[in-house]
């Protein structure tokens, strides 16, 4: 008798989940309507994993079903990077808040400035959606996935290394680095070959229907711009975070460095492991949302190549880091110092913090040995976890805003000549080996370099969305355009820094000269940045706390736009923003010298035309072909998508490097676009 129950069972089940989850919906309707905001309802949220997992797929089915489909408007919200794809267009549709409200979720999602301050400045009560960053705890917790009093332990702790004596230090390795890049593209473009680099592999043009043919690049173009600025950040981070320095194949000298430091930069592995340090952290980053979401056991067996190279670089990664630990303990067991060349050392750093806050625990323990003591305490994880979400963060974030970099620059001949023009008035002449980051590097940043990246940054940031999340256990009011509106308890929030960086409202904007669109907010113009500012103050009290101060020396420039609160966060906004933000800009000022000091970058035409054939070309038919590299320029970067970061994933830009002088296009372009 019991095998008929099981159908009832399973549909008593359904039955019950189906009216359950009716009645939730029901339940925050009501309090989405009581809000005031816009909202729209749909089966699930548009972020819940299972539809993620799955939208890329349905998403263009049920968009042909058009209004049949009951959710349609949540369709559009919905669809993989809607908000990157759509632009401010979501937003003019359901208003600058609007609520997605689905069974068991309530979601706001705003671009609206004024309302993003007011979140940022009030930390207390709309707080940092942790359950969001769950999975970057893979080895512990760290200063991005937790919040309150162990927040604030992991900030103490962090911060500290993030100063300007660690950022002078930064600013020599970017330069070292920066050179061995561009000396790499140099040997690339005189068709050199470099020791230790292996023979370029052919590059390939796809044309035909479907990529039915294929023809070379000239060999020359770089199509590696990506991975190279991957390398890059990757060594730069390694400095910062290991205080080892890699070398690229250009490097022809070799740091004195302590003897167990040799297996971190061997170009072979050593000892147990099966990879090198750089070849577990490249793989590492490469493979990082597999590692992110799959156990250790299925990576190992899944009989998928990509699965097993991340579980591979996992563990090599994991031994790597717990080898270095155990010598940095031991170091400090032995009050052995290591020597500042070596570099910031945030492992050794956070190993002494460590040992501190051990010692600490042990003393409280002496003095009230039956207390019972339930004090935060800074263990050995927290090293490994807080060292890991700098190399995800340090080298993600500032790989992609130097590749985008050079890639606008590339494609705006204007804004390259512009760029040129301060370098050679801040840098000149001098050798990169004496350049000064005391006088130079603010000068920079309140020239044309650093409205560069603030440019980059505002139409490309790495993280498109910040997530918020209102107290559990009590509502909370915002204010949107003079009227008062309650948030439910626990509500979710998205806040767009893609969308309110290009929300006109908020900015000073002319009509567009290359779209005729009545503002300029999608188009790259560095020059906006020496716009005058809309709003010098804002009315909103952010809640003060010495303890969550930087260390950092403010850059604002006199003369330089400062942005209303909430239009701009790339390095999010208020006590959670992003402590790595004075190493990135030293390394982008850093390495944008060491590049166009001396060069130039171009998009590649080969597609369309071959060497020869652009030399015999006039301006007209070079204006022409240039067209079309960069038509093809503005499409590939639609393709962007965001994993961890927004970044091209499996696409590429070409490019040309050319020394000063030898442009075939940028000068003459550069020229006719400033009339």
């Amino acid at each position: 008798m019991a095998i008929p129950l099981v159908p009832w069972a399973i549909a008593t089940v359904l039955a019950a989940f189906a009216v359950s989850s009716l009645l939730s919906l029901q339940k925050n309707i009501n309090r989405a309507r009581a809000s005031g905001f816009n909202y729209i309802i749909g089966p699930c949220s548009p972020f819940f994993i299972g539809w993620v997992g799955i939208a890329r797929v349905v998403c263009p089915l049920l968009q042909k079903l058009g209004t049949w489909f009951p959710f349609h408007r949540w369709l559009d919200i919905a669809q993989p990077e809607a908000d990157f794809h759509c632009k401010n267009a979501l937003y003019d549709r359901n208003g600058p808040v609007y609520l997605v409200v689905s069974p068991y979720a309530i979601m706001m999602m705003t671009n609206d400035a004024d309302v993003i301050h007011q979140i940022t400045a009030q930390r207390e009560r709309f707080l940092k959606n942790v359950s969001m960053y769950i999975i970057l705890e893979q080895f512990g917790k760290n200063v991005v996935t937790t919040e309150g009093q162990e927040w604030r332990m992991h900030r103490r702790i962090v911060k500290i290394s993030f100063n300007e004596k660690n950022s002078a230090l930064v600013w020599r390795e970017s330069i070292t680095q920066a050179q061995g890049m561009v000396e790499q593209w140099v040997s690339q473009t005189n068709r050199q070959q470099l020791r230790g680099v292996k023979p370029q592999q052919p590059g390939y043009i796809e044309d035909g229907k479907n990529g039915s043919e294929r023809r070379m690049y000239d060999p020359k173009t770089i199509t590696s711009v990506n991975s190279d600025t991957m390398k890059l950040a990757l060594h730069i981070i390694s400095y910062v975070g290991f205080g080892l320095t890699m070398l690229w194949p250009a490097h022809l000298f070799k740091r004195p460095m302590d003897a167990r430091d040799e297996k971190y930069t061997s170009e072979t592995p050593r000892g147990s492991h099966t990879m090198t340090l750089i070849e577990s952290l490249q793989n590492l980053l490469e493979y990082l949302f597999i590692v992110l979401i799959t156990p250790n056991w299925m990576m190992k067996y899944m009989p998928i190549k990509a699965f097993k190279v991340a579980g591979e670089a996992k563990a090599n990664y994991q031994q790597y880091m717990d080898e270095m630990v155990d010598e940095r303990l031991d170091d400090i067991q032995n009050n052995v110092q290591r020597d500042e060349v070596q570099g910031m050392d945030l492992v050794g750093h956070l190993a002494r913090k460590y040992k501190e806050e051990e010692q600490n625990s042990m003393e409280r323990k002496k003095q009230k040995p039956m207390a019972n003591h339930k004090t935060l305490h800074f263990d050995r994880s927290n090293i490994l976890g807080n060292i890991f979400i700098m190399m995800v963060a340090g080298h993600e974030t500032t790989a992609n805003l130097l590749h985008f970099m050079l890639l606008y620059l590339a494609a705006q001949p204007s804004a390259q000549r512009s760029l040129v023009r301060d370098l050679d008035g801040i840098i000149g002449s001098k050798s990169p080996e004496n350049w000064d980051y005391d006088t130079m590097l603010v000068p920079l940043l309140n020239s044309y370099a650093g409205a560069c990246m603030n440019e980059v940054l505002r139409i490309m940031p790495s993280v498109t969305m910040i997530p918020k999340i209102v107290t559990p256990d009590a509502s909370q009011t915002l204010t949107l355009d003079g009227t008062t509106h309650v948030v439910p308890p626990g509500t979710q929030i998205l806040m767009s820094a893609f969308s309110a960086a290009r929300n006109p409202k908020f900015w000073p904007t002319q009509p567009s000269r290359a779209t005729g669109q009545p503002h300029d907010m999608d188009d790259f113009l560095p020059e906006r940045w020496f716009r005058p500012s809309l709003k010098e103050e804002n009315d909103i009290e952010e809640v003060k706390d010495d303890d969550l101060k930087d260390d950092i020396v403010d850059n604002k420039a006199a003369g330089m736009y400062q942005p209303v609160p909430g239009s701009y966060f790339p390095f999010s906004e208020g006590a959670r923003s992003c402590l790595g933000r004075r190493i990135a800009q030293v390394e982008m000022m850093a390495t944008l010298a060491v590049i166009f000091q001396h060069y130039s970058v171009e998009l590649a035409v080969d597609e369309w035309a071959t060497d020869i054939q652009v030399d015999m070309m006039d301006h007209d038919a070079r204006r022409s072909v240039y067209k079309k590299a960069q038509d093809k320029f503005e499409d590939t970067m639609t393709q962007c998508i965001s994993i961890i970061t927004l970044k091209l994933h499996g696409s590429h830009v070409p490019i040309r490097f050319v020394e000063r002088g030898n442009e075939r296009f940028v000068n003459f372009l550069a020229d006719e676009e400033k009339e």
